[in-house]
C-alpha cells in the first residue's frame, strides 16, 4: 500500500504537469454546484481542467529537454501519447466540452475506479460528447459506462456513473460545510487552468483510522499536527504564466506551524537520501531550497517565472523516471492479464488455443486473440459480435476490428487502429501451435516458467489483432522485432502466467530456446525482472540512470505527515 501512495503522489504531479495549459473561465462555485450529483459522503477531491486550451505537446517537450533520463523512443512514445491527448480533448472542447473533473471517493483510492465528468455548454452538446468519448476510450483507460444527464457526461465505474445519473433519494450527500472545504480548495487556485483539491470530512478522518489503525494512528492524536486540523489542501498550475501555487488550510496558526514543522523535516529527511545526492542532485538541491511559508493558518508555497523554471528542472528527471516506471509496469500488467487469460482457457479447453481458428479446409480464420476474449474483463459480449465461421476481414467481421480490446490496444494509440503489438512466436515447439498446446507438455518439456508464451513486439512490428498474424522466430531479425529503436527490452508473458521485461541484449540463442518448450536445454534467462528500480549498494553511491527516488521516501512521510494523500494515490492506477 505504501508503494501504492508513493506512485500515487508521481502520478498527481504527472497528470497535472500533462494537462498544465488550460484557462479557467468558472467559478469554483458554479464547478461544486453543476456537479451536485456526485457529491456524497465518499466524495474526498476533485481535479479541474479546463478545455479551452490545451498544449501538452509544448509542456512534454519542455520535461524532455530538461530530463536527462530517456531513450530517443521513450522521447517519441512520450510525444505521440502528449499529441493523442491533446488532439482528444480539444477535438472534445470543439463538441461542447467546457472542462474534465476527475472524482476521488475515499472508499475506490487505491483502485482505478474514478468518476470522470465533463460539463458541456449545453444537453446537445453532452449528447456529443458522450459519443464521442467511445473513439478515446483506448487513450484515456476510462471505465465501463458513458452516460449523459443534462448538460454532465459521466465516464467511469458502472455502478458509480449509475448512482450519479440516477441521483437517488436514499443517498447520504455531503454537508454543507463539508462541501464549502472543497469549495475553498479550489477558491485558492484562483484562476489556474488546473486546479486540484481535496478535503476530509471528520467521518472520512474516522474512516481512514478504521481501514488501517496503525497507520493511520497519528490521525486519532490530539497534537496541533493531527490531520484533523487539516481543512483542505489545493494545488494549482499555470504552464502559461509559469505559476505553481500550493496551499495547506489548517484550524489555527498552531496547526499551520506544526503541520508545516512536519513538511520541513520530511522533506529535509528526503533531501538527505545518499542515493539522492548521487543520482539526482538537481532534486536534492531543490528540495534543500524548499521553504514553504506560514500565513496565519495557511501553509503556503507559490513558484513563479524564475523559481518555477529551476523547479521543473529539479523535477524533470523524476518526473520521466515515473513516467517511464509507468511504462514498463503497464506493459507488465497488460502482458500478466493477457496471460491469465490464457489459463483460463486452457482450465476450460484443457489446451492454449491454436494460433488460428479454421474452416474445415484447414484455412486460419480468426486469431487466438479473438479466441481468448471470453476470458478477458469484458470481453465475452464483444466476442459473441463474431461469426467464427467467417475469417477476419469479412464484411461482418472486419468492422469489429476497431474495437481492440485495452488489453491488445497499443499505449497511448487512438481507437480505431485495431493493431496491437502483443504477439505470439510462431515455430516448431513454441506455446502456440496449429492444435493447441497443454500445459502439461510445456511442464513436462523445458518448464513453465522457463518458456515464452507471448511478447510486446516493436511497433513496426504491431498486427491487425483479429488477423491470424504472429511472429515468425527467427534468429537473426528477432531482437529487431521485438525492441523499439532506442528501446532498452520488450515485455514477454511466461507459461506459468508471469511476465517479465527481457534486456534488449539477451542473446539471440538464449531467447530462441526460451521461445520453444522441448528442445532439452535448461538455461537462466537473464534480465528477468523489471530494471526500474534498481539501486547500488549504499556504499558505492554510483549514480544509477534507473535510479526511483520514490521507493525510498522515508514511511513517516506517509504515515504521519498528510494520511489525507491516501486520496492522491488513486492516481497511479495499481
Amino acid at each position: 500500500m505504501i508503494t501504492r501512495m508513493k506512485l500515487g503522489l508521481a502520478a498527481i504531479f504527472v497528470w497535472l504537469s500533462l494537462t498544465s495549459t488550460l484557462p479557467a473561465q468558472n467559478t469554483a462555485t458554479e464547478i461544486i454546484q453543476s456537479l451536485k450529483p456526485v457529491w456524497d459522503t465518499q466524495t474526498a477531491a476533485i481535479l479541474n481542467i479546463d478545455l479551452e486550451r490545451f498544449e501538452v505537446s509544448k509542456l512534454v517537450e519542455q520535461l524532455i529537454a530538461e530530463s536527462d533520463s530517456g531513450t530517443p523512443f521513450e522521447h517519441r512514445r512520450l510525444k505521440k501519447v502528449a499529441s493523442n491527448y491533446e488532439r482528444a480533448l480539444s477535438k472534445l472542447h470543439e463538441l461542447g466540452a467546457i472542462d474534465l473533473n476527475v472524482i476521488f471517493k475515499l472508499g475506490t483510492l487505491v483502485s482505478e475506479n474514478r468518476l470522470i465528468v465533463f460539463r458541456c455548454r449545453d444537453e446537445a452538446s453532452a449528447d456529443l460528447v458522450a459519443a464521442s468519448l467511445n473513439d478515446f476510450s483506448g487513450l484515456f483507460g476510462f471505465g465501463t459506462r458513458v452516460e449523459a444527464k443534462g448538460r454532465l457526461v459521466f465516464e467511469g465505474d458502472s455502478t458509480w456513473v449509475r448512482q450519479s445519473v440516477d441521483s437517488p433519494a436514499w443517498r447520504q450527500m455531503h454537508t454543507a460545510e463539508e462541501l464549502e472545504a472543497l469549495e475553498n480548495g479550489l477558491k485558492a487556485c484562483k484562476n489556474a487552468p488546473v486546479r486540484f483539491a481535496f478535503a476530509l470530512s471528520p467521518d472520512q478522518t474516522r474512516a481512514l483510522v478504521e481501514f488501517d489503525p496503525q497507520k493511520f494512528a497519528a490521525v486519532q492524536t490530539e497534537s496541533a499536527a493531527s490531520i484533523q486540523n487539516l481543512l483542505w489542501t489545493s494545488i494549482a498550475l499555470d504552464m502559461q504564466k509559469k505559476r505553481f501555487q500550493f496551499r495547506m488550510q489548517t484550524a489555527s496558526p498552531d496547526s499551520a506551524t506544526a503541520i508545516g514543522a512536519k513538511i520541513a523535516e520530511s522533506v529535509s529527511a528526503v533531501a538527505n537520501l545518499p542515493q539522492l545526492a548521487a543520482n539526482l542532485p538537481a532534486l536534492k538541491n531543490g528540495l534543500v531550497s524548499f521553504h514553504p511559508r506560514i500565513d496565519q493558518s495557511t501553509i503556503q508555497l507559490d513558484l513563479n517565472d524564475q523559481r518555477f523554471d529551476s523547479a521543473l528542472k529539479a523535477v524533470a528527471t523524476p518526473l520521466y523516471r515515473a513516467i517511464r516506471y509507468q511504462r514498463y509496469t503497464q506493459g507488465m500488467m497488460r502482458v500478466r492479464e493477457i496471460m491469465i487469460a490464457l489459463h483460463n482457457y486452457h482450465d476450460a479447453h484443457d489446451h492454449f488455443p491454436p494460433l488460428a481458428s479454421t474452416d474445415k479446409n484447414g484455412k486460419p480464420l480468426l486469431s487466438w486473440r479473438v479466441q481468448v476474449l471470453p476470458f478477458l474483463e469484458g470481453g465475452r459480449q464483444l466476442y459473441d459480435q463474431f461469426k467464427l465461421d467467417e475469417p477476419w476481414d469479412s464484411p461482418h467481421n472486419k468492422p469489429l476490428i476497431e474495437k481492440i480490446p485495452t488489453a491488445f490496444a497499443i499505449p497511448g494509440s487512438q481507437q480505431g487502429s485495431g493493431k496491437t503489438c502483443i504477439v505470439a512466436p510462431v515455430g516448431d515447439d513454441t506455446a502456440f501451435s496449429t492444435s493447441g498446446v497443454r500445459l502439461q507438455d510445456i511442464a513436462d518439456g523445458d518448464g513453465t516458467s522457463r518458456t515464452i508464451a507471448i511478447m510486446e513486439a516493436a511497433e513496426n512490428a504491431a498486427v491487425i489483432w483479429t488477423k491470424p498474424d504472429d511472429l515468425t522466430i527467427d534468429q537473426d531479425r528477432l531482437i529487431s522485432r521485438l525492441v523499439e529503436p532506442g528501446g532498452d527490452g520488450f515485455c514477454a508473458g511466461f507459461c506459468d502466467a508471469s511476465a517479465h521485461y527481457m534486456p534488449k541484449d539477451i542473446d539471440a540463442q538464449t531467447l530462441h530456446r526460451a521461445l520453444t518448450f522441448n528442445d532439452g536445454e535448461s538455461i537462466e534467462i537473464p534480465g528477468i525482472t523489471i530494471p526500474l528500480p534498481t539501486h547500488s549498494a549504499p556504499q558505492e553511491l554510483k549514480p544509477n540512470p534507473n535510479y526511483n527516488p520514490l521507493s525510498e521516501i522515508p514511511e513517516f512521510w506517509f504515515n504521519e505527515l498528510i494520511p489525507a494523500m491516501y486520496v492522491i494515490s488513486g492516481l497511479s492506477g495499481g
